[in-house]
């Protein structure tokens, strides 16, 4: 005989200073989704900084997520797949909440999905925090926010009361408030804050760490395939304005009817002036000198601004060789408009570079060569620089390298394969073409290490190697980098050549 089978568990309940919410269980965790932590951003609120949301008080069901922001479709698609969450301007605002327990007072972990500005969302089987927050013990937080010209577009130099930009920073600065002041409600402290996230996510995560509207918020940030030094300046984004106002045929006194089209047309717009101008053209961007972001993120950390601020950084082997897959007339460039490719970045030093990154790879063709430069050039070297920075001030960073290679030919170890080792899990991603031919159970088991590593960071600010073994930070002359693979451990000054190439 059997026993009887066990009551339905009673529906998780809480109640922050918002109003009384009632959830439901995933697995070992209480989730609350769908939670505003800001009014919708629509009408005279778009193109604003995000206002408070209305309060409540009869119980609010949090069982279903909110909506993404409305954006186009991602460029790594063909990396992670396409994905068909549904959007909304009305309501995109929110947040959901995942937490082992209601009455501890655990570390916080906030993630800022990725997504260059322009894609993503915070919600979803693949962003979902239940068994990262079982397994860690953490309380973990996953944002939507707003994106492409709705949340990045800087119109303050073409008219009057439209903010100084980076709505979609304001808008994750305002989740953090927001976790300041209820988190404890889900089990959390308010005083242990960790903001996390990937490509655009993670310098979104670092330009909320320095920000001085967010000061004091947060303790640590784990950074993930930042690119440290995708900010626009002032003149870039009023520029790229201008353009985006003439694909839309605005003239400067019809500012306006930016509040009023549909968001969808907007999105177009930005699409279709990207497209044509290429990836350098008006592509969404942080803004060094707009709202909550008075200067870059590297020269925040460079000084002692933030010396209380712990960094983690990770940037994956082939960062670049991702966004080939986006734009499969890249495998056929020749030599010349590679260097003409890495002249945008590197300069006169394009063509040494080529030569350097070529030595390394006798018979590679031009585009795997260009990969590999821009990967050091957009995010290792920046890393690296961070990393210098910090241990220059005596608040040194913990550098990772993931390495991992997925069996499906030719993506090697590029931008976004560590995705499906953090959020989520296997089932959630498996259908990612990055993952084809994978085997679950390897894939299953370096998740857990992974995600083991990153969260004894965001519970104590080191974080741990394999098997709880130390982790030194990245500092001159040792220059410590984690090797994150099929084999993982330290390895001491990991991309020298290509550090010292660059600093020379």
């Amino acid at each position: 005989m059997t026993g009887a089978p066990e009551p339905p568990r009673a529906a998780p309940e809480a109640t922050p200073g918002c109003g009384p919410l009632r959830g439901t269980w995933d697995g070992e965790a209480a989730v609350f989704r769908g939670i505003p932590y800001a009014a919708a951003p629509v009408a005279d609120l778009r193109f604003a900084a995000p206002r408070p949301p209305a309060s409540w008080q009869a119980p609010r069901d949090a069982t279903a997520s909110g909506p993404a922001a409305p954006q186009g479709r991602s460029p790594l698609a063909g990396v992670l797949g396409a994905t068909d969450y549904p959007q909304a301007e009305e309501g995109c605002l929110t947040l959901d909440v995942y937490t082992p327990r209601l009455d501890g007072d655990l570390p916080v972990l906030v993630w800022i999905h990725g997504g260059g500005f322009t894609t993503g969302y915070g919600s979803g089987p693949r962003q979902s925090g239940a068994g990262l927050a079982a397994r860690s013990g953490l309380v973990v937080v996953t944002v939507n926010y707003r994106l492409g010209p709705l949340g990045y577009l800087y119109l303050a130099g073409h008219g009057e009361g439209f903010g100084a930009g980076n709505f979609g920073l304001l808008d994750q600065i305002a989740a953090v408030r927001w976790v300041r002041d209820n988190i404890a409600a889900f089990g959390g402290d308010p005083g242990n804050v960790t903001v996390a996230g990937h490509s655009s996510g993670a310098l979104s995560a670092a330009a909320v760490a320095v920000s001085p509207d967010a000061a004091h918020l947060v303790r640590r940030a784990i950074l993930l395939s930042p690119q440290l030094a995708g900010v626009a300046t002032v003149e870039a984004a009023t520029a790229a304005a201008a353009d985006y106002l003439g694909e839309l045929s605005l003239a400067p006194g019809q500012l306006d009817e930016l509040r009023r089209l549909p968001a969808q047309q907007l999105i177009k717009a930005a699409d279709t002036l990207a497209a044509r101008q290429g990836p350098a053209g008006a592509t969404p961007a942080l803004v060094a000198g707009g709202a909550g972001m008075p200067g870059t993120v590297l020269d925040a950390f460079a000084d002692d601004r933030v010396p209380a601020v712990s960094l983690l950084i990770s940037t994956v082997r082939d960062e670049a060789r991702g966004f080939l897959f986006a734009d499969p007339g890249m495998r056929a460039v020749p030599r010349p408009m590679v260097v003409g490719l890495l002249g945008q970045h590197a300069g006169q030093r394009a063509a040494a570079a080529y030569d350097h990154y070529a030595a390394r790879r006798p018979g590679a063709a031009p585009c795997d060569v260009a990969a590999d430069a821009l990967t050091d050039l957009l995010f290792r070297q920046p890393a690296l620089r961070l990393g210098e920075v910090r241990a220059a001030i005596g608040a040194p960073a913990f550098i990772c390298e993931f390495g991992w290679e997925p069996p499906a030919a030719g993506f090697g170890a590029c931008h976004g394969v560590d995705l499906p080792f953090l959020l989520g899990d296997y089932a959630a991603w498996a259908d990612a073409p990055v993952l084809a031919g994978a085997d679950p159970d390897q894939v299953q088991a370096l998740a857990l290490t992974y995600q083991a590593m990153l969260t004894s960071f965001a519970r104590t600010g080191r974080p741990a190697g394999p098997g709880g073994g130390a982790w030194p930070p990245y500092a001159p002359p040792d220059r410590t980098t984690m090797a994150f693979g099929t084999v993982v451990g330290t390895v001491s000054d990991l991309n020298g050549p290509e550090r010292r190439l660059w600093n020379s």
